[in-house]
């Protein structure tokens, strides 16, 4: 048959039960290797200005027990963006709030009690953006001017 004669080799051989069958190459081992998932790192939540546990806690205070309306989930996640957190994470973080609710755990949130939190990682720190002189040179000379003009308007009327 045309499969038994193909590339893939013997079509009875492929399914033979056989325990000691072994990778026949390299690279079959490689393409095993590249599809194995890395462990995801946990950073712990240390103190409480860390932008997921500041979403955190205003989900918890936000919450009418369990439910959670659309725009107040809407305002969370503009929440996180501010802290810039990804909406992915902002409705991660969210998730695991009213999943701690359903458990009845929302009155004890703590650093200790949300390992999950520390699972998601946390936002690059941001650095202070550079001035833009020019724009400030042109700030100054507008109040410049407009304070000349208010002078002269006063002096003379």
């Amino acid at each position: 048959m045309w499969f038994e004669s193909s590339r893939f080799g013997n079509w009875n051989e492929s399914f033979s039960d056989d325990s000691q069958a072994k990778p026949t190459s390299l690279k079959k081992q490689q393409i095993t290797q590249s599809l194995e998932v890395p462990v995801a790192s946990a950073t712990p939540i240390t103190h409480a200005t860390d932008p997921r546990w500041i979403l955190a806690q205003r989900t918890t205070q936000v919450m009418q027990g369990t439910v959670l309306s659309p725009e107040k989930r809407g305002r969370l996640i503009k929440l996180g963006k501010l802290l810039g957190l990804s909406p992915f994470d902002a409705n991660v973080i969210i998730a695991i709030v009213q999943n701690k609710a359903r458990e009845g755990q929302t009155q004890t949130l703590d650093f200790d009690s949300c390992e999950l939190l520390s699972l998601i990682h946390p936002p690059e720190k941001r650095t202070p953006t550079k001035l833009n002189w020019f724009t400030v040179g042109v700030c100054v000379a507008l109040l410049f001017l407009i304070e000349t003009v208010f002078l002269l308007s006063w002096t003379q009327g």
